[in-house]
């Protein structure tokens, strides 16, 4: 089933953009040892409201240094986001003339599916049924036969640039079969507080991001998603921070894990799909 567009106002989709301004940070070091609590910011390198010991390097432009960010003046923004300061950001919304933009952002599945045979049942990831970011109930055995890329993203992590190259990623290998597949979650430094709506938007509209995105999930914790409980099982690996990236072969079972820090045009990810994918 397709998802359905979405349209907003040009304004409300610069105040999503905005939001990404005061970064929370992210473990630049994201090493093996995983964090007992997955809300807890010191435990993750940076404490509440300050900059990361080791951010990425490279992080999402737009922060200064008070956590605030600097609006244009004049700068009209919709939507009633959270903005910086922990409040609202609203406004009449429009062009420098009056006229009201409206962009439309288009649904993030753009690829077919090949039937699901119900007489077989899925197996590992493909066991699941999940709930798209458009409401939609999804079989997951709709990507049997597809290198599956699973991964737990957020929209204010400094790891958060890295939906660029998953797109590019996505682009490159999509016609041999890959897939892949976005988890936004929160469970780490409140860094994806947004809406299901507010996610699609940002995505869309800061990344033009087309691969398949799910409605927030749990990742870590008790009440991590049976999903992610599979793929922590059969890997041995909690989700360290937000970007954790596990490789789902087209049997629906897991192969691989990596960590946030893993960007996802390395030769260490895209060798790993390849062997997976058929040859050219």
């Amino acid at each position: 089933m397709r998802p359905k567009p979405i349209q907003r106002p040009l304004g409300a989709l610069l105040a999503c953009s905005l939001v990404m301004s005061p970064l929370l940070g992210c473990d630049g070091a994201d090493d093996a040892t995983n964090m007992s609590d997955a809300g807890d910011m010191t435990e993750a390198g940076s404490p509440a409201g300050g900059a990361p010991d080791q951010a990425p390097e490279g992080g999402v432009e737009g922060a200064t240094e008070g956590g605030a960010s600097a609006v244009e003046a004049g700068t009209e923004l919709t939507g009633g986001v959270e903005g910086p300061a922990g409040g609202s950001m609203t406004g009449a919304g429009g062009s420098a003339g009056g006229e009201q933009v409206v962009i439309e952002v288009a649904g993030m599945e753009e690829e077919q599916y090949d039937p699901i045979d119900e007489s077989i049942p899925g197996e590992g990831m493909h066991a699941f049924t999940m709930v798209d970011i458009n409401g939609e109930e999804v079989d997951m055995r709709r990507y049997r036969n597809r290198v599956a890329l699973v991964i737990n993203v957020a929209s204010r992590c400094g790891y958060t640039q890295q939906y660029e190259d998953l797109q590019t990623l996505y682009e490159t290998y999509k016609e041999r079969g890959l897939v892949i597949l976005g988890f936004p979650a929160n469970n780490f430094g409140g860094q994806e507080p947004g809406s299901d709506e507010e996610i699609a938007e940002f995505c869309t509209a800061n990344y033009g991001v087309t691969f398949p995105m799910f409605s927030k999930i749990s990742v870590k914790g008790e009440d991590m998603h049976p999903l992610y409980g599979y793929l922590t099982g059969e890997s041995g690996q909690d989700v360290s921070w937000n970007f954790n990236k596990f490789l789902v072969g087209p049997d629906g079972l897991y192969r691989e894990h990596f960590l946030s820090a893993v960007e996802p045009l390395s030769d260490e990810l895209t060798s790993a799909i390849e062997a997976l994918l058929p040859n050219p």
